[in-house]
């Protein structure tokens, strides 16, 4: 992954991420859906349509992925319901950063998120075109429903303040990891206030062993300090290792007042 991570449409921050990180945006149909390659667009797209959007992982060497695409998603009774919401596709092998920030990890998997970039609702696995309709009927009127974990991010984010609160630190990174993404453009923007002094724990919290808090401390990293080193949550220990190292030797080299916006290492 590329520590181009840096947040979903609340701010523009995780949006901004996507959109780096995703192909031009154009649509293509396919089986019936018209599907988005660009997360960034379905949602921009979703929030002016007042929508849910509906995010399709995938790879081309998941026979289940497939097979719901030429049974479940081309199903007959789907389509008319289908319409009603926008439709993004990520490959899992070709993006396997937003897979993470979504902890992704069973194919083919159906990922619905309201305008606000909040996740109503995960699901794994092959889904019949009977479960897959009735997860949509219960989802096709919530594009501005709001997570119910505002108030709790709210008091957490406030912690932050505190130069010396790292368990305020790790909770906010673990609630950035959670499956369900709930207030997710919340934290990022709390974290794109981040104090300096919080940063080198972040960079610990990239050496976790969970893949989705590797991913989520990265997210936040990126978000709080503008910059674009790459980190890869799913890469070897060696590697990971290395690219830690840089980010250390990044944030030794910056002072401990950061300008409005730090440039990119070279």
């Amino acid at each position: 992954m590329t520590a181009r991570v840096r947040g979903i449409v609340t701010g523009g921050l995780l949006a901004v991420w996507l959109g780096l990180l995703a192909p031009a945006p154009r649509a293509a149909a396919a089986e019936g859906i018209r599907f988005m390659d660009s997360v960034l667009a379905a949602l921009r797209l979703a929030k002016a349509e007042k929508k849910v959007t509906v995010v399709y992982f995938t790879a081309g060497w998941c026979p289940w992925c497939l097979k719901m695409q030429t049974t479940t998603l081309a199903n007959r009774s789907v389509l008319p319901l289908a319409k009603r919401f926008v439709w993004a596709k990520v490959d899992f092998g070709a993006q396997p950063e937003i897979a993470a920030a979504f902890n992704v990890r069973t194919l083919p998997h159906l990922t619905l998120l309201n305008v606000k970039g909040d996740t109503l609702a995960g699901v794994s696995g092959y889904q019949t075109h009977g479960q897959l309709i009735k997860l949509l009927r219960q989802h096709v009127n919530d594009a501005e429903k709001v997570g119910r974990l505002r108030e709790q991010i709210a008091n957490t984010l406030k912690q932050l303040k505190s130069a010396t609160d790292r368990k305020s630190v790790t909770k906010v990174v673990e609630m950035l990891a959670r499956p369900k993404r709930d207030g997710r453009g919340q934290l990022l923007d709390g974290l794109s206030k981040l104090p300096r002094t919080h940063w080198p724990h972040l960079v610990t919290l990239m050496t976790d062993a969970k893949i989705a808090i590797r991913a989520a401390a990265a997210t936040a990293l990126a978000t709080a300090t503008r910059a674009d080193l790459p980190f890869d949550p799913f890469a070897d220990a060696t590697t990971r290792r290395d690219q830690i190292k840089a980010w250390r030797t990044w944030l030794a080299k910056h002072p401990a007042t950061r300008p409005a916006a730090l440039p990119s290492p070279k």
